[in-house]
This record gives C-alpha cells, structure tokens and sequence, in this order.
C-alpha cells in the first residue's frame, strides 16, 4: 500500500482544484478524488495522513468517507468542509 499526506475528496471541481492547488502549495503531496465512490477506491489502496472532505455529496457523503477512513485507518485525521453545516451533522462527525 502506498501513502501520500493528503487525499482531497469534494464533487464540486472548482472546490476541488482550489484545495488541492492550496494543500500542494503548502508542500503536501496530494491525491484528489471527485466523489465519495472514488475516495473509497482511493482509500482502499494508499494510505494518507489526512483526508479533507466535502460533508454533501451524491451517493457517498462525508460522513461515510470518515466513517470508511476511521475503519480501514483509524490515526489518520480528518477535516470534514461544507457550507450547508448543522449542528447534528458536527455532533454526529465529532463522535467519530
């Protein structure tokens, strides 16, 4: 299994190129995924120090991305990003 720093997941392209264009410039190595379905393929085959995902997606949320994260590796930390947050959802994430 491979590793790399940080693994960006977000199903909005101009979110996702943005973090990613700030996390490389900050000297991480980054991997990007455009989907809840495509960061698990992800997760499945490198491991990453971080995960930075959108809580809102199609067919995978956030929430499951931290949820198989936490699973398959539990030190590895996560930042969950949105703009339709609820206090639920942050209690929810928090006791993950």
């Amino acid at each position: 299994m491979t590793q790399q720093d940080v693994l960006i997941v977000d199903d909005e392209p101009q979110m996702l190129i943005a973090m990613n264009e700030t996390v490389k410039r900050a000297g991480f190595s980054v991997a990007t995924a455009g989907s809840g379905v495509e960061a698990f393929e992800r997760i499945k085959s490198c491991h990453y120090r971080m995960v930075i995902t959108d809580l809102r997606m199609p067919v995978v949320s956030g929430l499951d991305v931290l949820k198989e994260v936490k699973y398959s590796s539990p030190r590895t930390q996560v930042v969950l990003v949105t703009a339709h947050g609820t206090v639920n959802n942050a209690v929810e994430a928090m006791k993950m």
